[in-house]
C-alpha cells in the first residue's frame, strides 16, 4: 500500500502514523535536542515540547499519537499478527480493544484514532515547515 492509501489502521505508514512520528523526534535531535539513550519515542516528543525554541503544540500532538497508536499496535499484536480489520475482527475482540483504550466501543475507538493520525499529520506538516525555514 502507498503511504496517502493506507487505512487508519496501518499504524506505521498512514499519515499522521508512527514513521511521521518518529521522523518528527528524529529532527527534533537533529535540531538540538539532547539525545537521551532508550528513550521512547513520546518522550523525546514531550521533551521537545518542553524545548521553547522548538516551538509550538505540534510536539504533544505528536507524542499523543505515539502513545495512542503504539499501545494500540501492541494490543492487536498480542491476538494475532495479520492487519486489523474491524469489519472483520470477533465481535469480543473488538470489544476488548474498546475497553483498553477505554472507549465505549470500536467506532468510538476508531473515531478517536483518525482525529489524532488527522492532528499528528498537521503536526508533521508543522514540523517539516520549521525544517524548511
Amino acid at each position: 500500500a502507498e503511504r496517502g492509501d493506507a487505512d487508519r489502521w496501518s499504524f506505521k505508514i498512514v499519515p499522521g502514523g508512527l514513521i511521521d512520528v518518529e521522523f518528527a523526534a528524529q529532527f527534533a535531535l537533529l535540531s538540538g535536542l539532547e539525545r537521551h539513550a532508550g528513550e521512547p519515542t513520546a518522550q523525546t516528543l514531550r521533551r521537545a515540547a518542553a524545548d521553547k525554541r522548538l516551538g509550538d503544540d505540534a510536539w504533544m500532538d505528536l507524542a499523543e499519537a505515539s502513545d495512542f497508536q503504539g499501545a494500540l499496535m501492541q494490543l492487536i499484536r498480542i491476538a494475532d499478527d495479520r492487519a486489523f480489520d474491524p469489519e472483520a475482527a470477533p465481535a469480543g475482540f473488538k470489544r476488548f480493544l474498546a475497553q483498553q483504550m477505554k472507549e465505549p466501543d470500536v467506532s468510538v475507538l476508531s473515531a478517536r484514532l483518525s482525529d489524532i493520525q488527522d492532528a499528528a499529520e498537521k503536526a508533521f506538516f508543522r514540523v517539516l515547515e520549521r525544517a524548511a525555514v
